[in-house]
């Protein structure tokens, strides 16, 4: 399960254009739950708004959390079955 929540990641990385991704995907069984957004931006650049908020919530643990998965992670067996580019 863990090998497909890291695909799940690096899906959402390269569909959102590198933008977005899924983290801190947890399984149950054959379940995947819980999962939190890291955003290439950390807060919403609305021009009508005064005070910018963070996007996605506290838990947007942002280019850290990018940089991080993206240094690290390894492609494995899952990400050739849907079709995405090795990092």
């Amino acid at each position: 399960m863990s090998e497909k929540a890291e695909c799940l990641a690096h899906f959402s990385y390269e569909k959102s254009h590198e933008k977005l991704l899924l983290v801190d995907i947890q399984s149950c069984g054959y379940e995947m739950c819980d999962p939190e957004i890291a955003s290439a931006e950390l807060f919403s650049h609305d021009e009508h708004d005064e005070g910018n908020e963070v996007l996605y919530c506290a838990g947007n643990m942002s280019v850290q959390a990018i940089s991080k998965f993206t240094s690290c992670y390894k492609c494995n067996v899952f990400f050739e079955m849907v079709g995405l580019k090795e990092f």
